[in-house]
């Protein structure tokens, strides 16, 4: 939800008012003869918007190294916490403090979509792994197609309407640092640093008691797994990270994105009201929210270990797409 909220909440920021006349837009908007396009287009707006997207394009990788240094727990943690920074800077009214705290946010959310997929699936029974794995895409896909949307409807007409959109990203960060920061570290994690004893009290933590056959079993697959980065460029996984990132581009192809990001902005120019254009907006995330949920009861996954490594290449491949839309 932290991670899909804050990608999301900027496209219904941008419809309000007040950011508009923050950035010099409404204005131009108001006092200058242009088109619907240039009366929108402003550079400073545009780079505040895509600056997220490239920090968390740039950060995914670092936050794979750091995973595999320091532990997944530690990057989530570090991932929440630097929303939660990032979310203080940008209810300040000072265009400088936003750009550092939407790139702080940029940075944060990486982590999230980094390690949290990893230690969830690490962390858990293989056999509830994918169950939880989907609900981590639901989660997103609520936050950033549900709760946005809504959130933007309600503070639209707000004159600080755009402090609580952003400011609302603190309190779900701050939970979930509270929540990350109580959780013990994965398993997998001691298992690949080689320390038995300690990846042993890690999984008595996350079952409840030690299950030696599950235990053993844990210590002989991760035997078999490769840690590094380039596993997924070996020749038998191959199609899995083409299939996927050929997924990713018709995805953003069907504009789908673009329609749920820029709704509120494209109704407002041809003279729709503010409240009627984030109720549209609303529409919109909630049939992609509920389609994603009935994609995800019948999709094929990908095999786990593999999907799991490929998937900070998909993402960094995806989040350049949209920046270069942006």
């Amino acid at each position: 939800m932290v991670a899909g909220y804050c990608l999301q909440i900027g496209g219904g920021v941008l419809g309000m008012k007040e950011s508009l006349k923050l950035f010099g837009v409404y204005r131009k908007m108001e006092f200058t003869k242009t088109t619907n396009y240039c009366s929108f287009y402003d550079n400073k707006l545009n780079s505040f918007v895509a600056c997220l997207y490239l920090a968390t394009t740039v950060s995914i990788l670092p936050s794979f190294v750091c995973s595999k240094l320091f532990g997944r727990r530690v990057v989530v943690c570090i991932g929440f916490g630097l929303v939660l920074l990032g979310s203080i800077l940008l209810t300040i009214k000072n265009l400088p403090t936003l750009f550092i705290g939407r790139i702080i946010c940029g940075f944060g959310v990486g982590c999230i979509l980094q390690a949290l997929p990893i230690y969830i699936s690490e962390s858990t029974p293989a056999e509830y792994a994918d169950f939880l794995g989907s609900k981590f895409d639901h989660g997103f896909n609520f936050g950033g197609f549900v709760v946005a949307s809504t959130i933007s409807f309600l503070v639209a007409m707000n004159k600080s309407g755009w402090r609580w959109s952003f400011g609302l990203s603190r309190v779900l960060a701050l939970a979930s640092l509270m929540l990350s920061a109580t959780t013990p570290e994965s398993p997998h994690y001691f298992l690949e640093m080689k320390d038995i004893e300690r990846a042993k009290n890690a999984f008595k933590k996350t079952r409840g008691r030690l299950i030696v056959a599950e235990f053993d079993n844990l210590v002989a697959k991760s035997e078999k797994v490769y840690s590094s980065l380039f596993h997924p460029f070996r020749l038998q996984y191959m199609p899995y990270l083409f299939i996927a990132c050929v997924r990713e581009v018709f995805m953003q192809m069907t504009g789908m994105f673009a329609i749920n990001f820029f709704t509120p902005i494209f109704l407002t120019s041809i003279g729709v009201s503010a409240s009627t254009s984030f109720i549209s907006s609303m529409g919109v995330g909630c049939t992609y929210f509920i389609m994603a949920i009935l994609g995800g009861m019948l999709v094929d996954r990908y095999k786990r270990r593999v999907m799991l490594r490929s998937s900070s290449l998909v993402m960094i491949f995806t989040l350049f797409i949209i920046f270069g839309l942006l």
